[in-house]
């Protein structure tokens, strides 16, 4: 199969696996922000706010090295030995999460304690399903992959109807059917991922073995943790000042748009992200660094090109995708196109910090990554006292933009890349005029005629713009990869 054919097939088949997440994601925040108000659900997302970081810190260290070391595998014994290391590792995961549960168990107020034993359950489901999953990644298996994020997405939700509607009438039903859905899963995806027996372990003469090649993993994967942790304070730390200085209600409105269109961005991404990655690690791994140099240019350059385009459509649509949301959400709509561009941003410089990646100097990027969300904290304080959260949402824009232009700084010096900056001024030229096209269509539609038939034009409109990108994307990959 052509290289082509091969990029095109992998793409079309990550689609689906993030799509129905999406429509979850809008029938979530559709169903959800109608029946709890904004202080409860700001709650459930500060308790989120709580576990995400906890289980980056615990369990990421081991998805990013398996990430890693298994697409540079080259014989079936080397790649049963790191799944039996994988195990041994979900293993100390599991033990770990199970000590730290109990442990805050006994120190946490009576209010906390029903929360405790399904953060620990979501915790251990996820790392499980999460380092599972990148196995699948590594090994190009892309439709299994995307089988796995579907039905995980719908037992999420099913759950979660399920245990709201019949068992729970607050938020622990949100909570607990995180917990499970990827727990039942767990059995199916060993099976489907070809891990060893779970008492493998146990055999004596590979416990040496183990913890050397569990030290491998460490070195690599634990830096690569931090940056991850880091990331996570830089997404949900607003959410803690926002919750000091404005209470609750504030996180619940806030949170409800940055959910939304971070779904919404998250199905436009990560396709490209999940297809080019393992594409770039092995390109990287002929050494053959001007290719890779110039590849990396061309993605940051799409990024950025759709990041632009869509960040102006949300700027002129925001009010209507938060009728999404219930009537209590809505207003904070405003925070919708920053939000976006931050998540661009961030996507962005997940691409422009490869070559420090593959440099496996992944302390630098835990150290920049701390430093922006030192940034982000410092900014935070300022600017969500003088604008509430939309200060949050400007903070969280520039926080993201400083990661990208460090890394892209210090990336450079590894492997030389450079952006078309006279073919980016043209695009930014051309999508301005667009947008302000559009603006005065939609106004004058919407006063001469309907509200409906001036969202239909958008979404023709925004539907070429789409189409013109990913027919660029593969364009500019295949010319440049013949």
């Amino acid at each position: 199969m052509s290289n082509k054919l091969n990029l095109l097939k992998k793409f079309i088949t990550y689609i689906p696996g993030h799509i129905v997440p999406a429509f979850f994601t809008f029938l979530s925040a559709y169903i959800f922000t109608r029946i709890f108000n904004e202080n409860d659900y700001g709650f459930f997302i500060l308790i989120l706010s709580v576990i995400n970081p906890i289980r980056q810190v615990i369990g990421n260290w081991l998805q990013q090295s398996t990430a890693r070391f298994i697409p540079m595998v080259k014989t079936k014994d080397e790649l049963k030995s790191i799944k039996i290391i994988i195990v041994f590792n979900l293993w100390a995961i599991t033990i770990t999460t199970t000590i730290l549960g109990i442990f805050t168990y006994i120190i946490v107020g009576e209010e906390f304690k029903q929360f405790i034993l399904p953060a620990c359950l979501i915790i251990i489901g996820l790392d499980f399903f999460d380092t599972f999953n990148n196995i699948l990644m590594a090994e190009s298996r892309a439709t299994a992959f995307m089988v796995n994020k579907l039905i995980n997405s719908i037992l999420t939700f099913g759950f979660r109807i399920l245990l709201i509607f019949l068992l729970y009438q607050g938020i622990s039903g949100l909570i607990w059917g995180m917990a499970i859905a990827p727990l039942i899963y767990i059995p199916i995806m060993w099976v489907q991922t070809e891990m060893p027996h779970p008492l493998t372990i146990l055999n004596k003469e590979l416990l040496a073995t183990l913890k050397t090649k569990t030290i491998e993993f460490l070195k690599y994967g634990l830096p690569m943790a931090g940056y991850v942790f880091a990331a996570a304070l830089l997404e949900i730390g607003d959410r803690y000042i926002l919750q000091f200085m404005y209470g609750t209600s504030a996180v619940g409105e806030y949170s409800a748009s940055y959910q939304l269109i971070n779904g919404g961005a998250l199905l436009l991404i990560a396709p490209i992200h999940l297809t080019f990655y393992p594409f770039l690690m092995k390109y990287y791994n002929k050494n053959d660094k001007a290719s890779v140099g110039k590849i990396l240019a061309q993605i940051i350059e799409v990024f950025l090109f759709f990041g632009i385009l869509i960040t102006g459509l949300i700027y002129l649509f925001s009010k209507d995708i938060a009728l999404f949301l219930g009537e209590e959400f809505r207003e904070a709509h405003v925070v919708m196109p920053f939000v976006f561009a931050g998540v661009i941003l961030w996507h962005c410089g997940l691409f422009v910090h490869k070559p420090i990646e593959f440099n496996k100097k992944t302390y630098i990027l835990f150290i920049t990554s701390m430093a922006a969300a030192a940034l982000n904290f410092l900014l935070n304080l300022f600017m969500i006292k003088q604008f509430g959260y939309m200060g949050a949402a400007y903070t969280t824009f520039l926080s993201y933009l400083f990661y990208l232009f460090v890394t892209g700084y210090i990336g450079r010096k590894f492997l030389p890349w450079k952006l078309n900056l006279k073919k980016m001024i043209i695009q930014i030229f051309f999508i301005g005029i667009s947008v302000a096209i559009l603006f005065f269509v939609k106004y004058y539609f919407e006063t001469h005629f309907s509200y409906f038939l001036s969202i239909i034009i958008t979404l023709i409109f925004a539907s070429i713009f789409f189409i013109i990108l990913i027919y660029y994307v593969f364009k500019t990959m295949i010319k440049n990869n013949k």
